[in-house]
């Protein structure tokens, strides 16, 4: 993702009222700071649903994980439509 394209996202995320990431530029890369204060592995969602981008397979091993994320599987999703984000739900 590029720093434009994220930059847009995220402040259209905010409009919308989702809980976003905070981005900063590193070189080639973006970078976000831990919000989960180093207590879950940041992996992106491959790590746990491989390459599987079944949407039902994915909110399942989210849900597991914590019940919320699961809660918040659809304005991830919906996020990834709106801003043509294809790889939303799993490299993310």
């Amino acid at each position: 993702m590029s720093w434009n394209r994220a930059v847009a996202e995220l402040r259209c995320g905010k409009a919308l009222g989702f809980s976003m990431s905070e981005y900063a530029e590193a070189g080639a890369y973006l970078k976000t700071r831990d919000f989960t204060l180093g207590r879950y592995n940041f992996e992106p969602a491959e790590a746990i649903v491989g390459e599987d981008e079944d949407y039902i397979l994915n909110y399942d091993r989210l849900s597991a994980l914590k019940p919320s994320l699961g809660l918040e599987y659809p304005d991830i999703l919906f996020m990834g439509a709106l801003c043509f984000n294809m790889d939303r739900h799993t490299k993310n």
